[in-house]
């Protein structure tokens, strides 16, 4: 009876300091958190300071059962057709996957252009502006000619961020000019924009 009474006592005090033991380690995974947290804000205010204007953020996660389809899946639900988003697989000679794949959505700018017709949308500011462009595909080039994006160390030297969209094919019109087109091409239609450009950040 003493011996089952001392072992009860044991896992008694056992069961006591369970919730002790469990506390102390939250406390110090915390304290890790929050000292990896301040060198990641501290290594973003030295980027940040360099004179670059464009910071990537980034955190590393296990991909071993996430494809490039359920990630997109992830930030855009399948019945959203609406909102620019995009899936880039990189292939490497025509019938290999590549190492990286590139996924984004809820751009930051928008620039699409149907004939000389320029439509800037600022998603961040809420805005919405009309031109008329002799060379539409200027515009996305002018907003990005001051970005000054950072060097990242355990970043790797790949895309991460900036212009992504797609050029019809009446796009050769902004290169060779419309009375060139006309003459040659006259029974194509001008009714679909020729360029899509968003400002991305990749996801």
């Amino acid at each position: 009876v003493l011996i089952s009474a001392a072992a009860a006592a044991v896992a008694a005090t056992q069961a006591a300091s369970a919730p002790t033991a469990a506390a102390a380690a939250a406390s110090s995974a915390s304290q890790v958190c929050s000292t990896a947290e301040a060198a990641d804000f501290e290594a973003f205010c030295s980027h940040a300071g360099s004179g670059a204007n464009i910071v990537p953020l980034f955190q590393r996660i296990f991909s071993d059962q996430l494809t490039p389809v359920l990630a997109y899946r992830a930030l855009v639900q399948h019945n959203d057709t609406q909102s620019p988003s995009f899936l880039l697989e990189s292939v490497v000679n025509g019938d290999q996957q590549g190492r990286y794949s590139f996924v984004g959505a809820s751009p930051a700018l928008e620039v699409v252009a149907k004939g000389h017709k320029v439509t800037l949308l600022d998603h961040q500011a809420s805005t919405r502006h009309v031109s008329d462009e002799s060379d539409p595909l200027e515009v996305p080039l002018q907003l990005s000619r001051n970005w000054q994006p950072a060097k990242v160390d355990g970043l790797p030297e790949v895309f991460t961020g900036g212009w992504v969209g797609y050029a019809g094919y009446d796009t050769v019109r902004y290169v060779y000019g419309s009375e060139w087109w006309q003459c040659n091409h006259s029974q194509h239609s001008t009714t679909r924009p020729r360029t899509l450009a968003v400002a991305a950040e990749l996801t």
